[in-house]
């Protein structure tokens, strides 16, 4: 019988906590308080608040954006400042977006913006979910 132990080859190294805090905490070699993807989705969904606020002068849709960013935006800067699993409240705070704006699609049929939110929401979803299921398998 061979001894696995003793196999010759390319050791695979696993990213500990603070090195997958690292991987979405900086840019350029800066570090920054937040996890930088949730924080461009923050700002996604803040900019097209704004954007329906301007065109159609729905203040519902910049006080929805910026009152989902809020937790969004906590919960990021808790990932990266305290542990990854704090991501559970955007996940959450995320999925309740998804859910929302896929029946506002489904109801108007309309993409734009209801299917356009809804999808990146279910990308940054996936996103999250990817991150959390990679965290949890590597400890």
């Amino acid at each position: 019988m061979d001894n696995v132990d003793n196999v010759e080859g390319p050791r695979v190294q696993l990213m500990n906590n603070d090195d997958i805090k690292l991987l979405y905490t900086s840019l350029f070699g800066l570090s920054t308080p937040f996890d930088l993807v949730s924080l461009a989705f923050a700002v996604f969904l803040v900019v097209f608040g704004l954007i329906g606020y301007l065109e159609a002068g729905s203040i519902i849709s910049l006080v929805a954006s910026v009152g989902i960013s809020v937790p969004i935006l906590i919960g990021s800067y808790l990932c990266a400042a305290k542990h990854i699993y704090w991501s559970i409240l955007t996940l959450a705070a995320t999925l309740l977006l998804f859910v929302m704006m896929s029946i506002r699609y489904y109801k108007s049929s309309k993409f734009y913006p209801a299917g356009v939110v809804a999808a990146v929401s279910f990308v940054f979803l996936s996103f999250l979910i990817t991150r959390l299921l990679l965290f949890y398998f590597r400890q």
